[in-house]
């Protein structure tokens, strides 16, 4: 069975309950990104926006499990003003070269997820085995079952 880790990045916990199912899924080890700069409230809301409309990096705090130790990486995070949000685009930047495989997804209320996916993988540099975008919708009413199922299927 390949050792498999889902790193993922949650501001509003959309994104981590998504997570959660494909880590028991999988069987798969899990780790959230965090950030050193809390996102609450307004301000962190119109922060965040700004962030990844500029494409920024974000601070965020040192992860535990090494990627390099994995066969699979699945990377989740949000959708934020149609851009990838900086905490995952920090953690990309920092450690997508230490993997073999990689699989995504994104969360979203909006638009833009097909596009942040893409953008995701580019800055991975190497074609996804998977890509899933679920909507808050789907996951409010628990209605995405059938993408994770494609995604595990197509990974394990």
């Amino acid at each position: 069975m390949k050792k498999i880790l889902v790193v993922f990045y949650s501001r509003s916990g959309y994104t981590r309950k998504v997570a959660e199912n494909i880590a028991a899924a999988c069987e798969a080890d899990i780790e959230e990104i965090r950030d050193i700069r809390p996102r609450k409230g307004l301000f962190g809301y119109f922060r965040s926006g700004y962030e990844a409309s500029k494409m920024k990096l974000a601070e965020i705090e040192q992860t535990m499990a090494d990627p390099a130790k994995y066969d699979v990486l699945i990377l989740g995070g949000p959708v934020w003003a149609g851009k990838m949000a900086s905490p995952i685009r920090t953690y990309i930047t920092q450690h997508c070269d230490k993997n073999k495989a990689i699989a995504l997804f994104c969360t979203y209320g909006g638009s833009g997820a097909e596009k942040v996916l893409r953008d995701m993988e580019k800055l991975c540099e190497r074609k996804a085995l998977a890509l899933i975008a679920v909507t808050d919708d789907e996951i409010k009413k628990q209605r995405y079952r059938d993408k994770l199922d494609q995604l595990v299927k197509t990974i394990t």
